[in-house]
């Protein structure tokens, strides 16, 4: 592209590839942050268990009645305040590139076993840029 643009276009070429380039980090982030979202859906199952067989208990003894009810609110606000910041820390940890050691941490501690999604295929650019000059120009 740069053989191809006009000199004074040059300023906003290279505008337009910082933009793009960092479009394509923040993108690569996001997407690092997420793969570690089993293991985040696994601790919250892991609590939400917890919390709802103590519940049982609670049930048991006392019934199903307003206390139960005020109990069981509690707890679940509590246990969404105890998971946000280990769910922070995930994305933080997942972002640099160190979410084995988030999954290692869970299966130390709480013995979840986190299950990994299965890997996606490459994406590949539906465009083929190994065209001869010629077809491109006709294109």
């Amino acid at each position: 592209m740069r053989l191809a643009a006009p000199q004074e276009q040059a300023e906003s070429l290279a505008q337009a590839s910082t933009i793009v380039s960092g479009a394509a980090e923040a993108f690569e982030q996001e997407r690092e942050a997420r793969s570690v979202d089993s293991a985040i859906v696994a601790l919250r199952r892991h609590t939400m268990n917890v919390l709802d067989a103590e519940m049982e208990k609670v049930r048991a003894r006392h019934g199903c009645t307003a206390a139960a009810e005020e109990v069981e609110f509690a707890l679940r606000r509590m246990v969404k305040q105890l998971l946000h910041i280990p769910t922070v820390r995930a994305r933080e940890l997942a972002a640099n590139g160190q979410q084995d050691e988030y999954v290692a941490a869970l299966e130390a501690l709480y013995g979840i076993q986190v299950e990994q999604p299965a890997a996606s295929p490459a994406a590949e650019c539906p465009v083929d840029h190994r065209q001869a000059p010629q077809q491109a120009e006709s294109a």
